[in-house]
Parts: C-alpha cells; structure tokens; sequence
C-alpha cells in the first residue's frame, strides 16, 4: 500500500455508495470527479513530453461488514474505475494496473490523525495495536472495540461521517 498512501492527497477519488462497486453519476461531485479523470489522462496521453508507463487504479471499502465481501466491493471499485476510463479515454486496459486496496484502515487512521474528535487518541490506539482479526479469523476483533467504544457512540459517528470517504475507487 505505500505506493497509494504517497499519493492520496493527489488521488482522483470515485466514491461509492454502501455495498456498491458502480460508478454511480448521481453520486456527489462526480460529473466533475469524472470529467477531471478523463481530463488528466487526455492531458497525460496527449503531452509531448511524458510517456505513460502504467497508471495504478485503486480500490478501497470501509470496514463495517465482512472482509470477503469489503475485499470483493475493493477489487469490484478499482474494476469500474479501470473500465470508465478504458471507455472513455485512448489509454488502453495493459497500462492500468489494478491495485485491491481491501479494507481501508490506513485511510480511516489518517482521517482520525487529522480530526479534533474527541477520542482521536483511543481511536488510533485501537487501529494501531489491536489486530484486525481473532487468531482463528472469525471475528474482527479491531471492529469490535471501535463499536465498544463510548457506548457505540464513537462507531456509529465513524460510520456516519468517516466510513462513506473509504468506499472508492481512486485514479492515481
């Protein structure tokens, strides 16, 4: 994942509704979203002076619900990135590298580092020292806590405000 978090900042993000892998233009700021990626691999491919090696597509889903189904709802993101532009720009499929960003607790703790919350410490702390799942691989042990937290207040906020920010797909 180091290659994505270098770039996050300057990601074009699709973001995708709960449970969901297509892109859906009703969705926020997405003609824009779209109408920018298309934009820079136009810009990209038509420069004199660059080459496109490879451009890596990601895709990411929050954590709330199971890993087979997040891992899937990921690779399923970065797929409908990857063939909106192949549809819809020259760049052909062999350049774009598809990346399964899975679960995104990397970005969720980003997002926390940055916040004011009020339990941003205890927040991290779990993301950072309880492991994502049991020994035996059938409870996700680091969801747990974050819903035991103040009396499943700080989850359903995380789920609420954070959680939709991590379902995309995201043109790097």
């Amino acid at each position: 994942e180091p290659f994505y978090d270098d770039h996050r900042e300057k990601a074009l993000i699709v973001s995708n509704r709960v449970s969901r892998s297509n892109i859906d233009p009703s969705m926020g700021d997405y003609r824009r979203i779209l109408g920018d990626l298309v934009s820079a691999v136009g810009t990209i491919l038509n420069s004199s002076d660059t080459k496109v090696s490879k451009v890596v597509v990601a895709g990411f889903a929050s954590p709330e619900g199971s890993f087979e189904i997040n891992d899937r709802l990921a690779w399923e993101r970065a797929v409908a990135v990857k063939e909106y532009i192949t549809r819809n720009t020259r760049l052909p499929g062999h350049q774009i590298q598809l990346y399964n960003g899975s679960e995104d607790w990397r970005g969720l703790r980003a997002m926390v580092a940055a916040s004011d919350l009020y339990e941003k410490q205890q927040i991290l702390d779990i993301i950072d020292h309880v492991p994502l799942m049991s020994p035996d691989g059938r409870q996700k042990v680091r969801l747990q806590q974050l819903r035991e937290l103040n009396g499943g207040r700080t989850y359903r906020y995380l789920l609420e405000n954070y959680f939709p920010k991590l379902r995309n797909g995201a043109f790097i």
